[in-house]
């Protein structure tokens, strides 16, 4: 079986402010295969900057990090913490540009039944303009929602 919908949001939405389109979009991508039950698998969450910006890891006390949360699940458990490449250096603070994947480990419980299950969950962090006149704006708590197929 294959997982349903690999990519089942995607955000390049006008803020309430301004008219113009925010500077990231972030895509939730499933594990790619079938889950089986007590085995970990992963997500990804590609988040695209526009050039002259910034977001902060997870492990940040440099600004507002981008994080990730799952809902209360007795199926799913999260195991560890959002990973990532290997940040950038701006102005002293740990930052990621560009286009890039982080990932989040799961734990599927040894007593998940084969079928679909629904992951719900939300992520939330700051994105930063750099140069003169730089600017941060939250990302606002957005919830995100996928389908797992298990064996």
């Amino acid at each position: 079986m294959r997982t349903k919908g690999l990519v089942l949001l995607l955000l390049m939405l006008l803020p309430a402010f301004g008219g113009e389109a925010l500077p990231y979009a972030i895509a939730v991508q499933g594990p790619g295969t079938a889950v089986r039950a007590g085995e970990s698998f992963m997500l990804r969450f590609q988040v695209a900057l526009q050039p002259g910006y910034h977001i902060y890891p997870s492990n940040t006390q440099d600004g507002i990090p981008f994080t990730v949360s799952l809902d209360a699940s007795k199926d799913v458990q999260a195991k560890g913490l959002l990973t990532g490449p290997k940040p950038a250096r701006f102005e002293g603070a740990e930052v990621y540009h560009g286009t890039l994947l982080l990932t989040q480990v799961f734990v599927a419980s040894k007593g998940l039944s084969p079928g679909t299950v629904e992951l719900k969950g939300s992520y939330q962090g700051q994105v930063c303009s750099e140069g003169e006149g730089a600017v941060c704006m939250d990302i606002p708590q957005t919830a995100w929602r996928i389908l797992l197929d298990v064996e």
